[in-house]
């Protein structure tokens, strides 16, 4: 074996181990590019997951937030009904009144509206069948009892009762049903009104 024959084997012994070594670290960069991208994607799929659960927790905050104010709201409502209900149980007028709950339960949302006398019977109703009936098996004792407004929810409605006070007694409780299932859009403007 000659020189130069010794020379270019241990040139391309040289050359195959460079080769060797450059093909191991393309193959370690491709893993590590796997690798990151691998990485990256779990990630990705980690904070989709923290938002989803922020996002529902969101959610449910607001539905609570909207449940409490639609129930200040209709406490706010029902409370001037009572007042003009109190002022016509009064002085016995119970046509006016149920002119008043037929009026009311026009509005989006407001199912029925009972009129519950001291003795435990249904005065005026939207619903002409519940008049005259015993209201025990549809309002519970601690709204038949109220001596201040109550506020009852349930998983799709709110029930509201303000009680109907003379001077020294209780002289019966109104029962608001509301569903909050109510229409989107509120109701059409009549005819010369006038939208704020």
């Amino acid at each position: 074996m000659t020189e130069a024959e010794a020379k270019a084997e241990g040139k391309s012994a040289s050359e195959r181990a460079l080769l060797y070594v450059m093909g191991g670290a393309i193959a370690l960069l491709a893993v590590l590019l796997v690798g990151v991208l691998a990485w990256r994607a779990l990630s990705i799929r980690g904070l989709h997951g923290q938002m989803e659960a922020q996002r529902s927790e969101l959610e449910e905050g607001r539905r609570r937030e909207l449940a409490t104010q639609a129930g200040a709201m209709l406490r706010l409502a029902a409370l001037p009904l009572g007042w003009a209900v109190r002022a016509e149980m009064i002085k016995e007028n119970f046509d006016q009144i149920d002119d008043y709950f037929r009026l009311f339960v026009k509005e989006p949302g407001v199912e029925r509206l009972l009129l519950v006398g001291k003795d435990g019977q249904i005065r005026v109703a939207t619903d002409k069948k519940l008049e005259g009936q015993a209201a025990a098996p549809l309002v519970s004792a601690p709204i038949l009892e109220a001596v201040e407004v109550v506020l009852e929810e349930s998983a799709h409605s709110t029930r509201v009762a303000v009680p109907i006070m003379a001077l020294d007694s209780r002289v019966g409780v109104m029962v608001l049903d509301y569903s909050r299932r109510a229409p989107a859009s509120p109701p059409p403007l009549s005819p010369g009104a006038t939208s704020r």
